[in-house]
């Protein structure tokens, strides 16, 4: 797992200003977070926006580091997970784009600058991520479809602010550490809180399976995928036809999860 964090800032700083006004804050955000990411902890300072990464390298070691910046558009992005089948889906787009990297990141980043956010429809993975495109100052954030990995959030006065945990949050400054009596009750009751609402005052989640839109001060969010419970029974499929094709795709399930550039195990 890695850790992200992020938060707006006001246009039209100098980069000393952003640096001398809000680096300190975006440094307690990483730091807080380097138990997800022991292996590099990164931060970037953009006018309007500041993103913070720790890192935990599984894809592309050397070249994979966050936050990753694309050069002609600027759009940048902080992604903790892992997409699964980023190599069929880096194949096609290679012919269009030079990559400079082999990590899952730059896919990603490839696949919203060549069809937007729509692009998250295509990943199979667990992931959260942020993507910030300068050209409309849109900060979007994406959940995988069944929230494996979690995606922060809050909003206040100064704007908004992100992370992979609540404690990154709290780090900043953003907001003040605060059970929510409701949030802890649900826990108690059904394990966990039920989303956007969390077990902290002032900090929302990110639904499994949506995505997020912050745009000129305004947060939207929507569901991109629901389960499809209104599946056709095959009745041609037989017993033994059923078993062969639950195995393929489990086979091809574990296939594409036991991708990495370090050692893999299991967890029994």
């Amino acid at each position: 797992m890695c850790g992200i964090a992020g938060f707006t800032l006001p246009f039209g700083l100098s980069e000393k200003e952003r640096c001398d006004r809000f680096g300190g804050r975006l440094r307690r955000m990483a730091a807080s977070l380097k138990h997800r990411g022991p292996d590099a902890q990164r931060a970037l300072l953009l006018d309007g926006l500041a993103l913070g990464h720790a890192r935990l390298s599984i894809v592309d070691l050397v070249g994979g580091s966050q936050p990753m910046r694309d050069p002609a558009s600027g759009v940048t992005i902080v992604f903790n997970g892992e997409i699964f089948n980023y190599l069929e889906l880096r194949e096609p787009l290679a012919s269009r784009r030079a990559f400079r990297t082999r990590s899952d990141t730059e896919v990603i980043l490839a696949c919203y600058l060549d069809r937007g956010i729509d692009c998250v429809l295509d990943f199979i993975g667990q992931f959260a991520f942020a993507i910030y495109d300068p050209r409309s100052r849109t900060l979007w954030l994406a959940r995988d479809r069944v929230g494996i990995l979690p995606l922060h959030y809050a909003e206040s006065a100064e704007g908004f602010a992100f992370a992979s945990e609540a404690k990154a949050l709290f780090a900043s400054g953003w907001v003040a550490p605060a059970l929510d009596a409701r949030g802890v009750k649900q826990t108690l009751q059904l394990w966990s809180p039920v989303v956007p609402r969390t077990t902290f005052e002032g900090v929302s989640q990110l639904a499994p399976g949506s995505v997020a839109r912050w745009s000129d001060g305004r947060l939207e969010t929507w569901r991109y995928w629901d389960p499809d419970l209104g599946v056709e029974p095959r009745a041609q499929l037989d017993a033994a036809d059923a078993e062969a094709e639950l195995g393929a795709l489990l086979e091809d399930a574990v296939r594409l999860r036991l991708r990495a550039d370090v050692p893999v195990a299991a967890y029994l």
